[in-house]
């Protein structure tokens, strides 16, 4: 059964249970904290360097630098889940 966790201070985000906030919570903070200074500062060598560390793609990330402040949906679910 899916049951949806938000969290306020990480716009975009929804974890599907507990142990997904538990797996996914510090790298998911990393992120909002990437988005979050790119569009306080428009540093996007960093915004790069940030978010490709993280794994996301060109296409993601031009897609990201093109619209500061947007935040990407983003859906976790935990490892049990495979």
């Amino acid at each position: 059964m899916f049951m949806q966790i938000s969290v306020p201070a990480l716009p975009g985000a929804a974890f599907e249970d507990r142990q997904a906030l538990i797996d996914h919570f510090h790298t998911d903070a990393e992120i909002e904290r990437a988005l979050a200074a790119y569009a306080a500062d428009g540093c996007e060598p960093a915004l790069w360097e940030d978010l490709g560390r993280l794994g996301f793609d060109r296409d993601e990330i031009a897609a990201l630098a093109a619209a500061p402040g947007k935040r990407p949906a983003r859906c976790y679910i935990s490892a049990l889940d495979g």
